[in-house]
């Protein structure tokens, strides 16, 4: 069952087989986790959107259609349930703008480890420091550096999650680089 892509397991679950469920949850409750625990900055409410994301992907299993892979179609439903959270912490005059340090610098397991460009800012982006400045950045920007560096999305698949062309993507992810350079270059100058 391991060996099975997410779009097959996501027809087995759309079929009712709770082994197919059981196993996109062991690949993907840690990641979804991750991705909420980067933009909310609290471990609960991140657990809530991570097992929310997951009830609604279950319930909607059968409306899965494949125009995108089911990882583009898991984060989109993932940033929506942050988008509700951050309304609703916004209405009640909670501050948006968390600690998101979890005191883990090593990369995620599904990241790679050869020298490209990408993979340099990864290790840079990795630090303490940088995820402050992360938790800084305009929501879009903040949203498309997360599920590049973090969750390991192609450009094309941000571009399907966050509903804009891959353009702007690669956009936002250049400009919110070159402001954490900056914040970077200022924290060495101190």
């Amino acid at each position: 069952m391991n060996q099975l892509s997410d779009e097959e397991l996501i027809a087995r679950c759309a079929s009712g087989d709770r082994r197919g469920m059981d196993v996109l949850v062991s690949r993907y409750h840690g990641k979804l986790l991750e991705f909420a625990q980067r933009h909310l900055g609290n471990p609960d409410a991140s657990a809530d959107v991570a097992q929310t994301t997951l009830v609604k992907v279950f319930q909607s299993a059968a409306g899965f259609r494949g125009t995108s892979s089911f990882r583009t179609w898991l984060y989109t439903i993932a940033l929506n349930m942050i988008r509700d959270d951050f309304r609703r912490r916004k209405c009640r005059g909670e501050s948006l703008l968390s600690e998101i340090d979890d005191g883990n610098d090593d990369p995620p397991e599904y990241m790679t480890t050869e020298d490209s460009t990408e993979n340099i800012a990864l290790k840079k982006i990795e630090s303490v420091a940088i995820w402050r400045a992360v938790d800084g950045l305009p929501e879009k920007r903040r949203s498309a550096v997360i599920l590049k560096f973090r969750m390991g999305l192609t450009y094309d698949e941000i571009a399907s999650v966050m509903g804009v062309p891959d353009g702007t993507v690669k956009s936002w992810v250049h400009y919110a680089l070159k402001k954490l350079r900056k914040s970077l270059e200022r924290e060495d100058s101190l």
